[in-house]
């Protein structure tokens, strides 16, 4: 297929072979899981319609073989998926899911410019070719503004800090199948192209590399810290999903930092994504368990539900051990690899007596991290299967319920993953990933770990209540950014106006116009576009105010809907059809209007430039 002068381009090689391959087990797994869990849902047609998009457009991402071919599959994967987070339909399914549109939306404009800056400066957005078209502009302003635009728009989608903001919200009220794909694998389509831009395009550059190090530090300590203080299942799992970005994110700086030539972090890299598709895979299915018998998930109430369960303990307990990087596991080799690639190259550079703190203040945070990672995954396990709940009734509930808390297909397909970690460790056990060195990296985190569970002593901390998208990200768009575009806007109009006024009485002068044109102009074309520019102005000015107005009534609390039925009972026509124009009114001055037609404005676009 032709598209703006390119053809479309796939590849099966390496990496892109190797997730197109995980999102058909993923996706396998996850429908089957569906068909017990979305049992009593409703709109499981629409459910299972855009699931399949979903993996279609994923899977495309994964196997394209050039940016433009990976940025139309990385656009249809994020609409395509947005409807599977709103699935509920409830308040705090649209209010996720107007953040996940956004965060995606101004992700993929900003993710496009910088594929435009790139296309301009290199000529081909071929990723195989982008090593040797990058060389020439290493270390330039026009490579690095193009990177920073990718990094924003894969970067949003990987769930790295700052744009984290989507996952904590949208993990806990998706369907859990929906959540492990959402974690599991879309993901890593970001990681997939933080990968492209760190070690195709700015391969050894050291100030890039620090830059995507230091990300990555913030990522994966506050992912791990936030999880720590959440008291909901899903959410800590999501919380949990930031954290291990950060130390895939930490194996990409590596790579990038050492050119690619260290080994460890390579294969670290693929191996921890590898081991946090399955992970999240099987956690999410075991949440979506617990979510099926309770519709409850804040720990208070599930806790002690699964002491007598002892399979779904077994499942929940290999992904708590993995994910640990509990020694014997696959996440103990993939977190050695990483670890092992800092403190190498810590030892080069005090051989080269070059200054370490920074690369030691790096292996340190990874530790602690992994110790925080290890004390909130304990924390889950105790909470569901050993701890008893604060309610005798209810705990005497839990206990005595007889009936099949799952199917057997549940139970076979919930193993998958969990005899996949299972193998994947097992096929290390031989190797020289064991001595000392490598040990000791992985008893000093979970040293660590229990260090923390032994000074909560099985309390809940308070869970953090400052919010980045709440109390910076939607105040600075809403008091400062949009009502500065409108001033500018009336200024403009302003401007306009007076050179108007100005420009067109010397223009008629120079031109000698006739006595009587003279009158027409001054008397008719003038006022017109005098009156033009103060309607554009006004109209900028109501369109500030109707955006502040649509997106506050977002975010206000528990503002009550249109409800259809109310609309029908006992009301006049007129007073039917007032109360229709209002809601009407009230959706197209909404940000998720906005942001639907920002997106229908993109897919345009797109169709222009693939038909032209």
């Amino acid at each position: 297929m032709d598209l703006c002068g390119f053809e479309m381009s796939f590849t099966a090689a390496g990496i892109h072979g190797l997730y197109a391959a995980m999102a058909c087990f993923m996706w396998f797994v996850s429908l089957l899981f569906s068909f017990e869990y979305m049992a009593h849902y409703k709109g499981k047609a629409q459910y299972y319609a855009f699931m399949l998009v979903t993996f279609f457009a994923t899977a495309g991402v994964f196997l394209s073989a050039d940016l433009l071919t990976c940025f139309v599959f990385f656009e249809v994967m994020s609409v395509a998926s947005y409807v599977l987070v709103i699935h509920d339909r409830s308040k705090g399914a649209m209010r996720a899911g107007e953040t996940y549109l956004a965060v995606a939306v101004i992700g993929g404009m900003v993710l496009l410019m910088g594929l435009f800056l790139l296309y301009q400066m290199t000529g081909t957005l071929k990723i195989a070719e982008l090593p040797a078209a990058c060389a020439p502009y290493a270390g330039t302003g026009r490579l690095y503004a193009a990177s920073i635009c990718m990094l924003v728009g894969f970067g949003a989608k990987a769930g790295l800090f700052p744009l984290h903001i989507w996952l904590p919200k949208a993990h806990p009220v998706a369907p859990a199948p929906a959540s492990a794909l959402l974690s599991g694998i879309l993901t890593k389509a970001g990681i997939y192209g933080m990968i492209v831009i760190c070690c195709c395009m700015l391969s050894g550059d050291e100030h890039w590399a620090a830059a995507i190090l230091t990300l990555a530090a913030i990522t994966m300590f506050l992912g791990a810290f936030l999880a720590l203080l959440s008291n909901n299942l899903k959410k800590t799992l999501a919380c949990s999903s930031v954290s291990q970005i950060g130390f895939i994110t930490t194996g990409i700086g590596m790579a990038c930092l050492t050119g690619g030539m260290s080994e460890m972090a390579s294969k670290g890299t693929v191996l921890h994504m590898v081991n946090h598709s399955l992970i999240k895979l099987l956690l999410f299915s075991c949440a979506g368990v617990v979510y099926m018998n309770l519709h409850k998930l804040a720990l208070k109430d599930v806790r002690g539900w699964g002491r007598n369960k002892p399979l779904l303990a077994s499942y929940f307990a290999v992904g708590v051990l993995t994910i640990s990087g509990v020694p014997g596991t696959s996440g103990y080799i993939s977190k050695t690899l990483l670890h092992e690639a800092i403190v190498e190259h810590i030892e080069e550079l005090e051989h080269m007596g070059e200054n370490i703190f920074a690369l030691k203040s790096l292996e340190w945070i990874f530790l602690i991290s992994g110790g925080l990672t290890f004390a909130y995954m304990t924390r889950l396990f105790f909470c569901l299967f050993v701890r008893k709940n604060e309610a005798e009734a209810v705990q005497k509930e839990y206990t005595n319920k007889i009936a099949p808390y799952m199917n057997r297909l549940s139970k076979f397909v919930i193993a998958l993953p969990a005899v996949a970690l299972v193998c994947t460790g097992a096929v290390y056990w031989q190797h020289h990933y064991y001595t000392w060195g490598n040990i000791k990296g992985s008893l000093t985190s979970l040293a660590i770990g229990a260090l923390i569970m032994f000074a909560l002593r099985g309390k809940q901390p308070a869970e953090l209540r400052f919010d980045l998208e709440d109390n910076v990200y939607r105040p600075v768009l809403l008091h400062g950014l949009i009502p500065v575009l409108g001033e500018f806007a009336k200024i403009f109009a302003a401007v306009g106006e007076t050179a108007i006024r100005i420009v067109m009485p010397l223009l008629a002068w120079f031109a000698q116009i006739p006595a009587k044109a003279g009158d027409a102009v001054a008397g008719v074309i003038i006022p017109f576009l005098a009156w033009l520019a103060k309607s554009i102005a006004g109209f900028a000015d109501s369109l500030v105010k109707a955006m502040q107005g649509g997106v506050l009534r977002q975010i206000r609390p528990h503002e009550e809907r249109f409800s259809p039925m109310d609309w029908l009972r006992g009301h006049s026509l007129a007073r039917r059809w007032q109360e229709l124009h209002i809601d009407v009114l009230d959706f197209a001055n909404s940000l998720s209007f906005g942001l639907l037609m920002a997106i229908l404005g993109l897919c345009i676009f797109l169709f222009y430039i693939i038909t032209h």
